[in-house]
């Protein structure tokens, strides 16, 4: 099963790669000339891969940012004991950051601004994201564009 979800891409990628190699001035099946077209052609073939890298990378250094975060608690009327990282900005911010397992963060901001029910009902909204995995299923490789 594994061979049959990663060999397609990668073959595709090798192809890619050797046309590229090729240059404009290689030859393909031994008779077929590579010309500049067929060599931006596989530039461009090779740009959702790019793009995919850098995403995985802003990804990557995005939830390493929030796990420097320190963790609190807050306790709530209806929901006791909520561990967040809590971030020092006077914005309002509640998110889920991460994707298999996302983090809540929030700020003290908006733990300034709600009233202990609003906070509740932000934190039980939040949770909800992390309950349906709504990050992973929501981020760019799925089809929905950040």
């Amino acid at each position: 099963t594994l061979e049959q979800f990663l060999l397609p891409p990668l073959l595709f990628l090798l192809a890619i790669v050797a046309v590229l190699c090729m240059g404009t001035r290689g030859q393909m099946l031994g008779c077929l000339r590579a010309g500049w077209v067929v060599a931006w052609h596989g530039a461009r073939s090779l740009m959702p891969w790019w793009r995919g890298g850098w995403l995985a990378w802003q990804a990557a250094d995005s939830i390493a940012q929030v796990r420097s975060i320190p963790i609190v608690t807050i306790s709530t009327g209806e929901i006791a004991q909520t561990p967040v990282r809590l971030v020092e900005s006077e914005s309002a911010i509640a998110a889920q950051i991460g994707f298999w397992q996302p983090e809540l963060v929030i700020s003290r901001g908006l733990i300034a601004l709600l009233t202990p029910d609003q906070l509740a009902a932000v934190l039980t909204h939040e949770q909800a994201h992390q309950q349906y995995r709504d990050t992973f299923w929501f981020s760019g490789w799925v089809g929905c564009d950040s």
